[in-house]
């Protein structure tokens, strides 16, 4: 399992059944996942608890599907 990463990119996008939508950006060596503000038009950058380290891949309903070593892992985002 291994990602080949540059300075800054995007390395997930995702769009919930309700019509969330969440991406994760890395920018030196530190990856924040972010959920847009459509009242803003802004992306706000959001808490996973125990998303360090995974990779953001797909959402079930309104779960986030992440991916690591082990497989996939299915977490709630934070409201």
């Amino acid at each position: 399992f291994r990602r080949v990463l540059f300075r800054s990119q995007t390395t997930g996008f995702v769009l919930t059944e309700s019509g969330n939508v969440f991406l994760s950006y890395i920018q030196a060596g530190k990856e924040t996942i972010y959920m847009l503000d459509r009242a803003t038009r802004q992306w706000k950058p959001v808490s996973i608890a125990d998303s360090e380290g995974l990779v953001l891949l797909g959402s079930e309903k309104e779960m986030l599907v992440f991916e690591d070593a082990k497989g996939l892992r299915f977490l709630d985002r934070a409201e």
